[in-house]
């Protein structure tokens, strides 16, 4: 098939291109031209890029056609109680549809967050009750809503993923992961929660895999949840990071702390029905790409 895909310089973005590009599907970026990060995409020689960032997808001409538009562009991601800039990709989202009609797609999918849940006690599944606590989760849910409505009008194959917790190389350095790794290749001190609270982290080469499966599927178009579903508490997880280094990390984890921190638990079921799918990089292998991605880069 051939592909375009908007916002595919982090994580999850290179992940899906090493998985599409493997197995012999053609694939088009569209970049902001000013995005320093679009020299990752060197590593990819049949790869076409084209410059175009969320405000030109409508005037956009462009001669080819595609069959699968993955919609990953969004500019609020470090802002996330901007409500103007987190708008404005919501609206950008809408234009990102009738684009991928105007170049022949058959199918949209775009990438949501766990965020547009808010703070939720229970596994996050496709039922649950979203109640945004930030901007960001609420023009989330809002593009999700959108795109799905213009997609039903243009007659376009329409899924919506969202994203529990992703990691992998090339993530941005504002996550904890990245972070916390940043801050022992160079032997400083750390700080972190209580680490009580369960978390389901999920590397990008696995969601990668799970977004090439559900568009080359024969589903008609759903809303999805994904995770590993195999949670951990937070400090376990920190435990398999100070093995990597011979550090003991609990001295850094918040004691004074009353209340406990938000968790995430993700239950992917839905989507493992429907594709043939299961999470194949557990987090200590994982982890271990990440520490090299950092010392490399």
């Amino acid at each position: 098939m051939r592909y375009v895909i908007t916002g595919a310089t982090g994580a999850i973005g290179l992940s899906l291109i090493k998985r599409l590009v493997s197995i012999g599907h053609c694939v088009t970026v569209l970049v902001n031209p000013s995005s320093e990060r679009n020299k990752r995409f060197h590593q990819f020689e049949t790869l076409k890029v084209i410059p175009c960032d969320q405000s030109q997808y409508s005037q956009l001409d462009h001669g080819e056609t595609y069959d699968c538009f993955v919609h990953m562009a969004w500019n609020g991601g470090k802002c996330r109680n901007d409500i103007t800039e987190n708008l404005s990709s919501a609206m950008a989202s809408i234009s990102a549809v009738e684009l991928a009609h105007r170049l022949g797609c058959h199918t949209f999918l775009s990438i949501g967050s766990q965020a547009e849940y808010g703070v939720k006690a229970e596994a996050l599944t496709e039922t649950v009750l979203c109640s945004p606590a930030q901007p960001f989760g609420a023009t989330k849910l809002l593009s999700y809503h959108l795109t799905k409505f213009k997609a039903k009008e243009l007659n376009i194959r329409h899924f919506w993923m969202r994203v529990g917790s992703a990691y992998g190389p090339f993530d941005g350095e504002q996550t904890m992961l990245v972070g916390a790794l940043r801050k022992l290749l160079a032997a400083e001190n750390l700080s972190f929660t209580s680490g009580e609270q369960k978390w389901d982290f999920l590397h990008s080469d696995d969601i990668g895999n799970a977004i090439s499966l559900l568009t080359e599927s024969d589903n008609t178009g759903d809303l999805f949840v994904i995770g590993s579903g195999e949670s951990l508490v937070m400090k376990d997880y920190l435990k398999i990071i100070g093995k990597k280094f011979n550090r003991d990390l609990t001295p850094f984890l918040c004691k004074s702390s009353h209340l406990k921190p938000q968790g995430l638990e993700i239950d992917p079921t839905k989507l493992q029905s429907v594709i043939d799918w299961i999470p194949s990089i557990g987090f200590e292998t994982g982890i271990e790409s990440l520490i090299n991605y950092c010392k490399n880069n």
